[in-house]
C-alpha cells in the first residue's frame, strides 16, 4: 500500500496542476527604467519616475500586468511562471519568470 501511495502522489500532483486545481507558485519581475539621450545611448541617465511599464504574455499576447515606476524608476510585478515581453522603454525586453524566483530587468527610455 505504501508503494502504491508513493507512486500516486506525484501523479496526483501533476494532474492537479495540469487541471488548474493547483496554481504553480508565482514569480517576480523587478527592474528600473533609466533615461537615455538619443545622441548618446551608451550612458544611462537618471531613473525615470511615473513611466508606464507593461508585461505581456508572450504566448497569448494578453496584458498580464501594468504599473508605473516609483520616484526612483523602480517597478515590480508578481505573476505566474511563463515567458513575457516587458514594455516600458525604447524596445521590448523578454523575461522568463520561474516559480518562486525573481528576475531583474533594466529598461531604457528617452528622457522627456
Amino acid at each position: 500500500m505504501k508503494s502504491l501511495m508513493r507512486m500516486l502522489g506525484p501523479i496526483l500532483a501533476f494532474c492537479a496542476i495540469a487541471c488548474g486545481i493547483v496554481q504553480p507558485k508565482p514569480g517576480t519581475v523587478t527592474g528600473v527604467v533609466h533615461g537615455v539621450k538619443h545622441y548618446d545611448a551608451t550612458h544611462l541617465g537618471p531613473p525615470l519616475a511615473n513611466r508606464e511599464v507593461t508585461l505581456i504574455n508572450s504566448y497569448t499576447g494578453d496584458i498580464a500586468a501594468r504599473t508605473k515606476t516609483d520616484s526612483e524608476g523602480r517597478f515590480s510585478f508578481t505573476v505566474q511562471p511563463g515567458t513575457y515581453s516587458l514594455w516600458g522603454g525604447e524596445r521590448a525586453e523578454y523575461v522568463d519568470v520561474k516559480a518562486g524566483q525573481t528576475s531583474t530587468v533594466e529598461l531604457t527610455a528617452p528622457e522627456k
